[in-house]
């Protein structure tokens, strides 16, 4: 096609699927170099989307309001084509009055995420070569200085809380500990991420871990977040969004998946090396695990042995060590 003048992206999200759908911009900018990005979703998102995703060239804030004033505030922006990324009524009304060529997403349930939100756009486009990640820019260095974390030692990220709406996506309390205990040793740091939610979890596991940990939850902004995930050397996570924000910022990542498919929404490029339970979940894809209380981990995830995470991450670990031998 026609390369466009503007492009608008309508995509208010959470944060792992935000940063899933990067690669939609960094293809059409790729394809289409001197197009203008607009990106329109959640303000929480702009720090990270706007402010490192070198594609985007503006943010519009997202904001709840009725149909006919979205559609206004679509017009207003006068894109000549419209990608509509949210799998939403809204999403596509606003497709209807556009006025210009618009392209819609559609949910695959078995596709790989990254793949399913770029299919919206492969008609569009001539090279959608990989690598599609990372897709995220950090400055150089600083990030995580005052925090006292030593650039000479090993960084594993460890995320051991998923958000409250699906709680049965967690490992168990219990397997974290056992995890920090196995991979605790002179040169490393274990650093805990999450958000304001996991923070009571965070330094419930830092103080049982004798300080094994460190305890960041709920301390960093997004922006910060990214910053000292892409410090890391590997991410342990489960199926959630600081997962997705380590491989947006090149961080190797270890998934933990049961209730949910790693094949749909495993860490992108590191699904081979997950570990899932998907095949013995009675519950996979279900909003809370029907055997197990409805606020904790789901039962299959469980299964997962804390001896084979820490197996994996030393693998993980070893092959990277290789890698960066022979560079």
């Amino acid at each position: 096609m026609k390369a466009p003048e503007h492009i608008v992206i309508f995509h208010p999200a959470a944060i792992g699927d935000a940063v899933l759908a990067t690669p939609v911009a960094a293809l059409l900018k790729r394809n289409f170099p001197d197009t203008a990005i607009t990106y329109w979703s959640h303000s929480s998102l702009e720090p990270l989307i706007a402010g490192r995703c070198k594609d985007i060239d503006r943010f519009v804030k997202f904001e709840k309001k009725p149909v006919i004033a979205l559609i206004s505030q679509l017009r207003s922006l006068a894109p000549q084509l419209f990608v509509d990324l949210s799998n939403s009524l809204k999403g596509r009304i606003l497709c209807l009055a556009a006025g210009c060529r618009t392209v819609s997403y559609r949910k695959e349930a078995g596709k790989r995420a990254a793949d399913n939100f770029v299919d919206t756009i492969r008609p569009l486009i001539k090279d959608c070569e990989l690598p599609w990640f990372p897709t995220l820019e950090l400055p150089e260095g600083g990030v995580g200085d005052d925090l006292n974390l030593s650039r000479g030692d090993s960084i594993i990220g460890l995320v051991p809380g998923v958000g409250n709406k699906r709680p049965h996506r967690a490992w168990p309390r219990e397997h974290w500990l056992a995890l920090i205990q196995g991979l605790s040793r002179e040169g490393r740091q274990l650093v805990l991420f999450g958000g304001p939610e996991e923070a009571a979890l965070g330094e419930e596991i830092e103080k049982s871990s004798n300080g094994q940990a460190r305890n960041l939850c709920g301390r960093l902004d997004i922006e910060k977040t990214a910053g000292l995930l892409a410090r890391c050397h590997l991410v342990v996570a489960g199926d959630t969004g600081p997962a997705h924000i380590a491989v947006a910022v090149g961080t190797p990542v270890l998934g933990l998946y049961g209730p949910t498919l790693v094949e749909r929404s495993g860490p992108t490029g590191y699904e081979h090396l997950a570990l899932s339970r998907s095949s013995q979940c009675a519950c996979l894809e279900a909003k809370y695990c029907l055997k197990a209380e409805k606020t904790g981990p789901g039962a299959c995830m469980s299964l997962i042995e804390p001896a084979e995470v820490i197996e994996r991450v030393e693998q993980m670990l070893q092959a990277d060590a290789s890698r960066s031998g022979l560079r």
